[in-house]
Parts: C-alpha cells; structure tokens; sequence
C-alpha cells in the first residue's frame, strides 16, 4: 500500500537502572511508546516493530540519574506519507463545516470546507451538526432527493412559464 514503508534502525534504548532484571520487558515498554505516534526521528508514524537485541551487554552512563543503553536492531513498520498523495479512508462524521475521516484503521483527518476544491463535492449547508454511522445512509438518501426535487423543480418553473 503506498504510504507504508519498512525501514531497518539501528536504535540504542536507555533504561533505569532498576529495569535492569527485567530489561526485555523495559525494551518493550519503551518502543510501545512510539506506536502510532508520530516521530520526526524516523520521519512517519510507527505502526508495528520487531526488535533483536544485538548483546546482552549494556553500556552505563554516569549522570545524576545513572542510565544504562541497550543497542538494538528493529525493523519498523511506517506510515509515511507525501504530499499530493491519495489517501482513502472511513467517514465517521459529518458537520456543517467538516467530514472527519478514518484512514488505515487509526488515523484521523479532518478536512474544512475551505480545503476541499473539487465542485462536485460539497457539505451541504442546511446539514445539522455530525451525524451518527447510521443516519449515514438517510443523509446520503435526503440530499440526493433534495438535489432530485431542486433540479425538478427548476424544470417545472421552465415549463409553466
């Protein structure tokens, strides 16, 4: 899928000395949280990662609050997308003002009324604030029947006069 890519790092972890008994679960915990969040280091946000640890040795670094590093090979599961990419995703809401979208499942996007430059879409105005997932189809249904019955009435108006 475009947009995903896998890169292999070459990462160092710093730990506390007191994770030092248990350190395989601390590795863990620490790239848990960078999941899904995102990291100018790799440039994206991290998905998914595998991890092998390179030693069992660690590296000490004396400061005020000693910490040791642990050197690590990962490969990384990314979300890096470019500009003027094109993206599908789930609409989940739509406001009077906005359509909010799920893209791959975990992302969010908004897009504003401004930013949209096709024509042929558009928020209608008279939409009351975000609708629930479903009344989705019964929106879907009204403006396709008030779009039917303004072209119709519009020929009807033609006709009479």
């Amino acid at each position: 899928m475009e947009g995903l890519k896998v890169s292999d790092a070459n990462l160092v972890v710093y730990l506390h000395p007191s994770k030092a008994k248990i350190a395989s679960q601390a590795i863990f915990r620490e790239l848990s949280s960078i999941l899904f969040k995102f990291n100018e280091t790799f440039d994206g946000v991290v998905l998914a990662y595998e991890v092998n640890i390179l030693s069992n040795s660690a590296k000490i670094l004396p400061a005020i609050h000693p910490h040791f590093g642990v050197r690590l090979k990962a490969k990384l599961l990314l979300f890096h997308p470019k500009p003027d990419m094109l993206l599908e995703g789930k609409v989940v809401k739509l406001g009077q003002q906005s359509i909010h979208i799920i893209v791959l499942g975990f992302s969010s996007a908004t897009i504003i009324q401004e930013d949209i430059q096709t024509p042929h879409i558009r928020i209608p105005s008279s939409a009351p604030p975000p609708y629930p997932m479903e009344n989705e189809r019964k929106l879907q249904e009204s403006n396709l029947w008030a779009s039917f019955f303004q072209s119709g009435s519009a020929l009807a108006e033609e006709e009479v006069n």
